[in-house]
């Protein structure tokens, strides 16, 4: 039987502790368990911004550890870069959706005026084109790691 992300999120943090305390931080063992526990927390059902910001804050301490006890370009490492950038991906949807709901309310009540639409649309559009651009360049170094 699989293991859902919510029994994760509770039985990991023990887990975790126990592991710092006894192997360290440069473990294996507590490296993987963070790794899994940081996943889990940002695909549990209904996971808040809150979760998802300390989700990506356990990812990137994850991806240095890693990065510095096994290497820049082991398997290992490059997973969790992998996890990293779909949580940050997860965590920027968020964010963008909760702005989203915010300003569609505002307009809903006719409370922003028509510059102000027009300025939602035009930022929507130039920040979607940024993120897009980011998501290429870190595809692309991504696939220059594995060509190594």
């Amino acid at each position: 039987m699989g293991t859902g992300p919510s029994e994760v999120v509770s039985f990991a943090p023990a887990q975790i502790a126990n592991c710092r305390c006894v192997l360290g931080d440069e473990h294996e063992s507590t490296i993987k368990f963070r790794g899994f526990y940081a996943y889990a927390l940002a695909h549990a059902p209904g996971a808040s911004i809150a979760e998802l910001a300390e989700a990506k804050v356990i990812l990137e301490d994850v991806c240095s550890i890693s990065s510095r006890v096994w290497g820049a370009t082991h398997r290992r490492t490059l997973e969790h870069q992998g996890v990293l950038y779909g949580v940050l991906r997860l965590f920027c949807h968020s964010l963008l959706m909760k702005v989203f709901s915010r300003q569609r309310k505002l307009l809903r009540a006719g409370q922003l005026e028509m510059k102000t639409r027009a300025f939602a649309v035009w930022r929507w559009k130039a920040n979607r084109r940024r993120q897009l651009a980011e998501e290429s360049r870190l595809l692309v170094e991504m696939m220059k790691q594995f060509e190594v």
